[in-house]
């Protein structure tokens, strides 16, 4: 008896290097037999006799009709198709044994094996000499066959197909446009670092002369941070101005552009190739269920070996596509269009440092530091912590002239274009820094006046746009994250598993509605607080006369009476009025405002001078006061500041435009991230190593990332922030913006800079609550 030791894999040799014996091996199973003659079978497995009304057919059994029975020794083909149609003998019921067995003829010794039992050669013949029994073959003479049908090669591709030829062209003249259309662009803005512009954010002061007409020659501009930096700028090196890194927070780069026909064609031709990568994945996986040919699987692309390797070829290659246009979505337009000077451009690309205000409590651990390390690395290497922003280069009449201001609209700031030094400003008016001087206003302004000073700072009217619900959806979607999911989703549909991936999906795009709703609620609140407008009385070329508000300018006077709302900041002129501060300020009590002193007293509207000021947003109470006049109102304000200059304008600004804060929870997401995709690159290596490097494998380890990273992720804080808002909103607290639910559940502590915003004035005695001893004191 030998003793077999396996170490692994198993071989022909034993421990000790000697060729293993082979071995007797039983119960195995004949293969059919086909003659041309039933009277051909042996006599083991002839047929028997049919009984009255059946009839042999050429299966080798008995059946009331033959029509549709089919004859195995065919092989799949049609009777035109042999040279010979040939019958089946019936199965042999019984097993037969081989001696010394051996695998590597295992075919040959079976069929001898059979042969011997049914007579068919000599008992005392041998393997070598045959079974006497000829292989199956399509134009076979003899009078047996074995029933052995010839594998069915597995058709193949050639890659010469004409859909492939059609993807090999259009990758290539995609690739020898955008190379021609970056040489071009690269030729035509070779100067193009010496166009742009450094603007600050702040308005530079437009200084009115005392008898209070802004013409040119007695304005005063006056930003000194403004000249400053502008300086500095001009003499950076054209990597400092290819980009708003290296800007000091409040500045902006403005880079001008001019439309382009070839780029603009380009331009359209990446969405169309982005929305082409989706289309072809969907046509692999349709392939794979056999919905492209009359359901036949792969039948497009031959075999599921062949069929694997494409789909993860365009998975990478549209995956890549895709990302690069995430990263690029801000500046993607503007890239197909020619960079010109600001005066001649059509659109102007804005670009700001986005600053993070981290919040930490405590110190940061180091695997909290190292993940900080490498994003900040990852975000200045690419160029994450700036935003872009396109405006579109507008124009508008000066005055009564036809002089007309090249102008741009930036996070609802007006920024003017100042032919004569070529740069972008956004400008305030200074009526005066004392009483008696803003009291010499007290006339009004002209039209033309009016005119002039609109074209500067723009309509007292803060427009906000809120995007349809489609375009919500599709800008909801345009995220990494998103990405993330997606790709995940097309290796589940593909790896026949799209029930989970179905299921997944519906998570998935349920959550986004339901993120995108939220959203979009919020919008339309910030747009009905911020869009308003009413009719109220102004001053104008020495008349009263009724205009909307978004006609107000500073220098306008404009008349006060009970219950209107104000729609801009300045100070009261004649009268007095009781205002509704809460709106601005939390607090209830109505606010008593005066009129101003014929003197030299400062006037500062942040500080004393609040007394003597209306804020927008506030509301007129009640105005009283003895006329001067009998056709002069009894309450007259003096505009001082409008639009996003104002408290209510600035508070809108913030809300729309809002600063990123960080907290703990989102400096240990990072972390968490990090390790969780460390996790999954690990678990995708092991997963290639352990399945034989092969095509499968990377399929099994894309199913282990995803199991690690669940593309439910997102899903899950979208619904638990979701929920948490439904609750707030059942105790009549709104939230605009959801994941400031998290950082508000952070807050242990609320400090008041004073009772008054939360109680008023006075006490109100109502009732005594004795405190009675439950137990006589010793």
């Amino acid at each position: 008896e030998t003793d077999l030791i396996y170490t692994g894999v198993a071989n022909s040799v034993d421990v000790n290097g000697k060729i293993c014996p082979l071995l007797d091996r039983a119960g195995l199973t004949c293969p059919v037999l086909c003659v041309r003659d039933f009277d051909d079978c042996p006599t083991e497995i002839r047929p028997a006799s049919c009984s009255d009304g059946q009839q042999l057919c050429d299966d080798g059994s008995c059946h009331d009709s033959c029509s549709g029975i089919v004859n195995p020794c065919l092989c799949g083909l049609s009777e035109s198709g042999v040279a010979n149609i040939y019958k089946s003998c019936p199965a042999y019921g019984s097993t037969v044994s081989i001696r010394r067995y051996d695998p590597s003829i295992k075919q040959q010794q079976l069929e001898f094996a059979c042969a011997q039992t049914w007579g068919i050669v000599a008992s005392n013949a041998t393997v070598d000499n045959g079974s006497g029994v000829a292989p199956w073959t399509s134009d076979a003479t003899e009078t047996m066959l074995w029933n052995v049908c010839p594998t069915a090669q597995e058709p193949k591709m050639t890659f010469k197909e004409n859909f492939c030829l059609a993807f090999y062209g259009i990758i290539g003249v995609e690739i020898v446009l955008y190379l021609a259309w970056h040489i071009y662009k690269s030729i035509r803005e070779r100067h193009a670092s010496s166009l742009r512009q450094v603007c600050s954010s702040l308005p530079a002061k437009l200084v009115v002369s005392a008898d209070g007409h802004s013409k040119e020659k007695s304005i005063y501009i006056t930003n000194d941070r403004h000249d400053s930096l502008a300086e500095e700028f001009d003499h950076m090196d054209s990597y400092g101005k290819g980009s708003a890194v290296r800007l000091p927070d409040g500045m902006m780069l403005l880079r001008g552009f001019d439309r382009d026909v070839g780029g603009a064609a380009l331009y359209y031709l990446a969405l169309l190739s982005t929305c082409g990568w989706l289309v072809l994945l969907a046509i692999i996986v349709a392939d794979y269920y056999g919905v492209v040919k009359g359901g036949v699987a792969y039948g497009l692309l031959a075999n599921s070996t062949t069929s694997m390797y494409v789909f993860v070829f365009v998975w990478h290659l549209g995956g890549l596509w895709m990302i690069t246009m995430l990263a690029c979505k801000s500046k993607l337009r503007n890239y197909f269009r020619i960079e010109c000077p600001l005066p001649a451009a059509r659109v102007v690309q804005v670009e700001q440092r986005r600053d993070e205000v981290i919040l930490m409590e405590g110190e940061h651990s180091r695997l909290t530091a190292l993940a900080n390390t490498l994003r900040n690395v990852m975000v200045q290497r690419l160029h994450l912590d700036t935003s872009a922003e396109t405006c579109t280069m507008q124009k508008v009449m000066v005055g009564d002239s036809s002089t007309e201001r090249d102008y741009i609209e930036y996070r609802c700031t007006r920024y003017v274009l100042d032919k004569s030094s070529g740069r972008f400003q956004s400008y305030m008016f200074s009526l005066g820094d004392t009483h008696r001087s803003l009291l010499e206003k007290c006339n009004g302004l002209s039209s033309s006046e009016a005119q002039y000073r609109g074209s500067h700072i723009g309509e007292n009217f803060i427009r906000v746009f809120v995007s349809s619900f489609p375009v919500a959806v599709l800008q909801e979607f345009f995220s990494f994250f998103y990405l993330y999911q997606l790709m995940a989703m097309w290796v589940w549909f593909y790896f026949n598993y799209y029930k989970m991936a179905l299921v997944q999906f519906g998570v998935i795009i349920i959550s986004a509605l339901i993120k995108v709703i939220i959203r979009q609620r919020s919008e339309l609140k910030v747009k009905s607080l911020a869009e308003h407008k009413s009719v109220c009385r102004v001053k104008r070329d020495g008349q009263w006369a009724e205009l909307n508000t978004a006609d107000l300018v500073p220098g306008d006077v404009v008349a006060v009476e009970a219950g209107m709302e104000i729609m801009c900041d300045g100070c009261v002129l004649q009268g007095e009025v009781v205002v509704d501060e809460s709106s601005l300020t939390g607090e209830a009590r109505p606010v008593r405002k005066l009129a101003l002193k014929n003197d030299d007293i400062p006037y500062d509207i942040s500080g004393a001078g609040k007394t003597y000021s209306v804020f927008a947003g506030t509301r007129v109470l009640q105005s009283q006061t003895q006329k001067l006049e009998p056709d002069e109102p009894e309450t007259q304000i003096l505009v001082t500041r409008t639009r996003t200059a104002t408290d209510k304008g600035e508070l809108i600004q913030r809300i729309l435009f809002p600063t990123q804060y960080s907290f703990v929870f989102d400096e240990q997401l990072r972390v968490a991230l990090v390790i969780l995709l460390a996790y999954g690159g690990f678990g995708f290596g092991v997963t290639i190593w352990l399945m034989g490097h092969d095509v499968t494998s990377w399929f099994y380890g894309i199913f282990v990332i995803s199991q690690v990273m669940s593309p439910l992720l997102p899903a899950a804080l979208v619904v638990g922030q979701s929920v948490a808002a439904d609750r707030l909103r059942r105790q009549k607290i709104y939230c605009v913006d959801l994941p400031r639910v998290m950082m508000a559940g952070k807050v242990q502590v609320f400090c008041f800079d004073k009772t008054g915003t939360l109680t008023k004035e006075g006490l109100e005695f109502l009732a005594v609550q004795p405190v009675v001893p439950s137990q006589p004191q010793p």
